[in-house]
Parts: structure tokens; sequence; C-alpha cells
């Protein structure tokens, strides 16, 4: 049926936002939304806003809701998010 998770995310110097279709859990250090692990090298804070899709030829593709995720983590040299789809 095609693969209905994804995510999209932007970084820039120790932060950054990702855009998530399936609406996002928070398990310890590791976002879980649908069937999508993110997980970042150490420990950052992150946000989770609802972003409910409003336009009607936008809703034929995404149907609901976006879910933004602001990650933020003190400045430091790199930080690393690792993320994975795993098998239904």
């Amino acid at each position: 049926d095609g693969v209905n998770d994804y995510f999209i995310i932007a970084l820039d110097n120790g932060g950054g936002n990702g855009v998530l279709r399936n609406e996002p859990v928070i398990e310890g250090n590791i976002i879980c939304a649908g069937r999508i692990r993110i997980a970042p090298d150490r420990p950052m804070d992150s946000d989770i806003e609802e972003i409910p899709i409003t336009d009607p030829r936008m809703a034929r593709s995404f149907p609901g809701s976006l879910w933004r995720v602001k990650f933020s983590a003190p400045a430091g040299k790199e930080h690393r998010l690792g993320f994975w789809i795993r098998e239904r």
C-alpha cells in the first residue's frame, strides 16, 4: 500500500525542526511515529506541535494533521540523529 511514514528534518547549530506524518510519542530519548524511530546520539530537548491540515487540496494527500518536532541541544561540534523505519 506504499510507505505512509516519512520524516523531514532541517538542522542548524544546536537544534532543528522535523515534520512527521504520524503522531509521535516520546519513549525515553527516542521519538516514535508510526514505523519511524528517531534516536539522537545524546539527550536533546524536543517539543511536539500538531499542525492541522485545513486546505482541502492538501488534505487529499495528508488527511488529519502533520506533526512538527523541534529539537534543541547545547552547542557542540556535531549532533547526530539516527532514524529508521521498521517492519510492521
